[in-house]
């Protein structure tokens, strides 16, 4: 629930106030000036215009269906336009960098946003940050930043723009580099009636994003090669891409999801060079004559596994009755949604309704997408985490405790098999080669994984 009135902010005050049009909407001001409109029931909805041509160009370019679209806010505010990504794409991860700490306080304890991993919010200059993010990292950039031409006048009829270091060549050439191929960029721009400022910015984005590409073009590579991988080789991958992509020059391109989503994708006709899935996925993905024949070669080995923050006590989950005991003391608790097919949640769920608590750990249980549990245990927002012991051993901070114990162990072995329709089997090969060979399987040991 919305609370209208006045509040202290680091810049001045911020007012939330009912919308006099709208029943059941607010408006946020920021020292007298309109920012926000918030609507609590209906995320979907957005108030102002510009934000709804910012969702219209979104909504063009990405598929209901995306996966792990990564979303970038420079300038977060009431994080209206950040809801109503989360509504559209609920696996979606978003970053919103908000100057004002008493603001992103305010929008986080009054205006019911999302969490992490779903909606992070960092208070720091947006500029800074931006210039600071890895390249190729996120699909969409997405600015939002004015404030007062006179940073010395909180009158609300005072000029905003948009602060010079971000309409600039630099500005503009980091958000090139921060966005990967095919990333999308929307700007909020305000501009006089002869738009001499709009012209300028608009002269600073050709030149940075025509620069990206004719910079891409001579680092062109022998072949591209598509892998399609769980994501519990997430952390072996990231390790090998570099070493074979600099010792092959090929380049590789990884989609990453959940067993589920990936062996239904394959079924339904999407292709990869490199498939990489569970040993039972893949010989299944045979038999339709997915994968070729002669291909699947078993990777590794991991098991579902009990996560907790590094330095915290261990729980003991020695024997079916201790975790039984372990869960039901633990005051909260993550793991992969069921839903979303992760192959250890969907079984731990199962292992849950075994041990006939399902009721009890209802209230106390954070699903994420994917293989995000660790990451909640290792910033503490969950005491307890269950996922494959690869995920969790990835994640600085998080530790392992050990298996589920007794029967209710799981291992799964992954597998990897080139795709049938491949255009380069000899790039998968060699891939292949390198992942199951011995740099590959020192790779998979260090980030808790059983070599096959």
């Amino acid at each position: 629930m919305i609370t209208p009135g006045v509040f202290a902010i680091s810049s001045g005050t911020a007012e939330i106030l009912s919308d006099p049009w709208t029943d059941g909407v607010y408006l946020l001001k920021v020292n007298g000036v309109e920012s926000s409109q918030l609507n609590p029931d209906r995320p979907e909805t957005l108030g102002f215009e510009y934000m709804r041509w910012a969702a219209a160009v979104l909504a063009h370019r990405f598929a209901p269906d995306a996966e792990r679209l990564r979303v970038l806010h420079l300038g977060g505010a009431g994080c209206t336009f950040a809801r109503w990504v989360t509504h559209t794409w609920p696996q979606a991860h978003q970053l919103a960098v908000e100057l004002d700490a008493g603001l992103a306080e305010l929008a986080r304890t009054h205006f019911d946003l999302p969490r992490a991993p779903q909606l992070k919010i960092r208070v720091g200059e947006a500029g800074q940050v931006l210039a600071g993010l890895r390249e190729a990292t996120r699909e969409v950039v997405f600015r939002d930043v004015f404030a007062p031409a006179d940073p010395l006048s909180l009158a609300p009829d005072s000029p905003h723009v948009t602060p010079a270091h971000l309409t600039g060549a630099d500005a503009a050439a980091h958000a090139a580099r921060v966005l990967v191929p095919g990333g999308v960029y929307v700007l909020n721009i305000g501009g006089g009636p002869d738009l001499a400022s709009v012209r300028r910015e608009v002269a600073a984005l050709t030149a940075a994003f025509l620069l990206t590409l004719e910079a891409a073009a001579p680092a062109a590579h022998a072949a591209d090669v598509k892998v399609m991988s769980t994501v519990a080789l997430t952390p072996t991958l990231g390790e090998l891409i570099p070493k074979f992509e600099s010792g092959s020059g090929n380049k590789l391109i990884v989609v990453y999801s959940t067993i589920a989503d990936l062996k239904k994708r394959i079924e339904a006709g999407e292709t990869a060079d490199v498939m990489i899935l569970s040993r039972a996925a893949l010989d299944g993905l045979l038999t339709q004559g997915k994968v070729a024949e002669g291909s699947i070669v078993n990777v590794g080995r991991s098991y579902v596994a009990v996560g907790v923050r590094t330095g915290a006590p261990k729980p003991d989950i020695g024997t079916v009755e201790q975790l039984k005991t372990a869960l039901l003391a633990a005051k909260s608790i993550s793991y992969a949604d069921p839903a979303k097919g992760g192959a250890s949640g969907v079984y731990f769920a199962k292992v849950i309704d075994r041990l006939g608590i399902a009721e009890q750990m209802k209230s106390k249980t954070v699903l994420v997408p994917g293989a995000e549990a660790g990451e909640l245990v290792a910033k503490g927002e969950v005491e307890m985490g269950v996922a494959q012991a690869s995920e969790i051993a990835a994640v600085p901070g998080a530790q392992v405790v050990g298996p589920l114990p007794g029967d209710l162990n799981s291992v799964i072995v992954f597998a990897v098999g080139i795709g049938s329709t491949s255009k380069d089997p000899a790039a998968a090969r060699s891939l292949i080669e390198l992942l199951t060979g011995p740099t590959g399987s020192a790779v998979l040991k260090s980030k808790g994984m059983d070599p096959a």
